[in-house]
Formats: C-alpha cells, sequence, structure tokens
C-alpha cells in the first residue's frame, strides 16, 4: 500500500508530538530526580548539624554534671566544718563521748570537749561569754 504524502506528514506530526510529550516528561523526571538530590544533600547536611547538636548537648550535659558535684562537694564540705566541733575539728556524735552539745550562748560542741575546757576556763570559747559545767546541754540529732 501506498501512503500518501499527506498521511505520511500526519505521522510524522503525530510522532513529533508524541516525542515533544516524552520529551517534556523526561525533563520533568529530571528535574525531580535534581530535587530529590537536593533534598538528599539537604538531608544529611541537617544529620550532621543534628549529630554535632547532639554532641554539643552531651558535652554541656558533662560540664553541667561536673560543675554540679563540684557545687556538691562544697556543700558538703561546708556541712562537714558546720557538723564538727570547733575545739577538736571532729564531727559530732549521736552518743558517747563526743556527743552533741550547747552551752546557753547557743554554741555546739563536742561533750568532753567543752567539758574539758570548762574545767581550764569557764568561758564560752568562741564568744568568751561565762558558763559552767551545768550550762551544757545536750542536744539531739536526728540521725535517721
Amino acid at each position: 500500500m501506498k501512503m500518501l504524502k499527506k498521511d505520511v506528514i500526519e505521522q510524522l506530526l503525530a510522532e513529533r508530538k508524541s516525542s515533544e510529550q516524552k520529551d517534556k516528561q523526561l525533563a520533568t523526571l529530571h528535574i525531580t530526580i535534581q530535587e530529590k538530590d537536593k533534598m538528599r544533600e539537604e538531608e544529611v547536611k541537617l544529620y550532621y548539624q543534628m549529630e554535632e547538636e547532639i554532641a554539643d548537648q552531651k558535652l554541656l550535659q558533662e560540664q553541667l554534671l561536673f560543675e554540679s558535684k563540684e557545687e556538691i562537694n562544697r556543700q558538703l564540705k561546708n556541712i562537714a566544718i558546720e557538723n564538727s566541733c570547733c575545739i577538736c575539728l571532729d564531727p559530732w556524735e549521736a552518743k558517747d563521748h563526743h556527743r552533741l552539745v550547747s552551752l546557753n550562748c547557743g554554741h555546739l560542741f563536742g561533750e568532753m570537749c567543752i567539758r574539758t575546757h570548762l574545767k581550764h576556763a569557764n568561758m564560752c570559747p568562741i564568744c568568751r561569754k561565762k558558763a559552767i559545767e551545768r550550762d551544757v546541754r545536750h542536744v539531739l540529732l536526728n540521725t535517721s
């Protein structure tokens, strides 16, 4: 069968139109692939940023923990100093010879330390107010 020129031209035009549509689809797919590549690059950047942020947060947490431990240690040292006899510097006890006692002036001591001191001097070793052995009062410690 012989194709007429007109039929051949129509077929060529149809193929050209189909080819243009396919070219548009390919261009769209190419743009889509480029967009996906950009999105992957952005995702990788965000991932590394997130990793850096996590590392920074861990470092900050470690620094905060270290500073907190130092502060707690300072406070414990202060508590130990405040909870010790100013005569012998040993910590008070809830019972026995170094039991916590006070004088009328309110100052605190280990019992044997202040009794020994009062045998030699009738005054509080801190404020120098007059004190005698009868002024020694037991202080109850909450040991629980």
